[in-house]
């Protein structure tokens, strides 16, 4: 039976991974939201198409090297 300092340390690191799934793309869509006045008329329909067909490759680079 695991010990509750080890149950807690798994609550972290699942908190922890759950924050860092929703900061990757979070912060590459703020700093394109950011880069076009914070104006989401403005964002040319190429740089949001680029955005979603690669977020997937990133959040998943990243998250791997994360955790």
């Amino acid at each position: 039976m695991p010990s509750q300092s080890t149950r807690t340390r798994f609550n972290i690191m699942v908190i922890l991974a759950i924050l860092d799934a929703i900061s990757i793309p979070g912060s590459f869509f703020v700093a394109l939201w950011l880069r076009h006045d914070l104006k989401l008329s403005a964002i040319p329909v190429i740089y949001l198409e680029t955005y979603f067909n690669t977020i997937p490759f990133w959040f998943f680079a990243c998250f791997i090297t994360f955790i």
